[in-house]
């Protein structure tokens, strides 16, 4: 099997999806939500914290936090219908979320390398991680059938070589740690890339600041994807000179609570156009198992992505 850099393809790029590629804007939530509610047939009352972990890991802590026994049917049902739900919603999605500033640039830039194959590393379960990345046209470029996912392993650093062995597969050649780049923007980004010995480029796109995501160990921190350029340069030097380290100036909340309560979920939600949060309720939308939300005042039913 040949190295990758002697022939082909030089490096393994991976990309985390969340607050790096793109946002919900809430849709992403109100998701989360509805599938766990159908699937177990409770409320929602608080959360697992999401920043970095994997999709089973945060549905098992909710299960956990809310005294709800597990099993494996209990996950397989949500599952389905937060895939079936992210499909039913992509135009709601559309909408309300977005490509982050750079994001498909950045990804074409490097493709025109000729010189990288680039796919995801994500805690999102693989049929959520396509229909976003689809939504938002930042699918192109991207090989996912050599990406890891959520549903691969709840320990991110351990995504990293299913990744690698993926991509050698389909490739015929090898890439090693050195030649394999973790582009994300939490701390678990960086620590999944330190322990498994892979490089990381760090984006203070999301809640971490430039200096959390430097302290977690990030040589490379960029304060966004807008100089497609900057990153090409710092996934093919393989140096990584921490001359390449930029400072955002811009204030970023630090991460939360690891549990939330749901009126503190519901803050950072959208708003109709009176300003009232969107809360779930029962009652099925046709033809996608979905629940309809009301403003959290309780007036003004709809449906969520009819």
């Amino acid at each position: 099997m040949r190295e990758a850099g002697r022939m082909g393809a030089q490096t393994l790029v991976l990309w985390d999806v969340d607050h790096t590629l793109m946002e919900t804007g809430g849709v992403g939530f109100e998701l989360f939500r509805t599938a766990f509610e159908q699937a177990s047939g409770q409320q929602l009352i608080q959360a697992a914290d999401v920043t970095g972990r994997t999709e089973p890991a945060i549905f098992r802590g909710t299960v956990e936090l809310q005294n709800i026994p597990y099993s494996p049917a209990l996950y397989d049902r949500y599952a389905a219908l937060l895939s079936a739900g992210y499909v039913a919603c992509a135009g709601e999605m559309a909408q309300r979320g977005r490509a982050l500033p750079g994001a498909a640039e950045t990804i074409a830039a490097l493709t025109q390398t000729g010189k990288v194959v680039q796919s995801v590393l994500t805690g999102n379960l693989r049929p959520v991680a396509e229909t976003k990345l689809q939504t938002f046209g930042l699918d192109a470029g991207l090989d996912l059938d050599v990406g890891a996912y959520g549903t691969d392993d709840d320990v991110r650093a351990n995504l990293v070589p299913v990744a690698r062995r993926r991509a050698a597969e389909k490739y015929q050649m090898d890439f090693p740690a050195r030649a394999t780049v973790l582009i994300g923007d939490t701390p678990s980004d960086v620590q999944a890339a330190l322990d498994s010995g892979a490089r990381i480029i760090a984006v203070a796109s999301g809640k971490s600041t430039s200096d959390e995501l430097r302290r977690a160990g990030a040589a490379v921190v960029l304060p966004s994807l807008h100089d497609a350029q900057a990153v090409v340069r710092a996934v093919l030097n393989s140096e990584l000179s921490s001359s390449l380290s930029w400072v955002m100036k811009t204030q970023v909340d630090a991460v939360g609570p690891a549990v939330l309560g749901i009126d503190e979920l519901l803050a950072d939600q959208p708003r109709d156009v009176t300003g009232a949060a969107m809360r779930a309720v029962p009652g099925q939308v046709a033809g996608s198992g979905l629940q309809g939300w009301r403003r959290h005042d309780g007036a003004g039913f709809g449906t969520m992505c009819a």
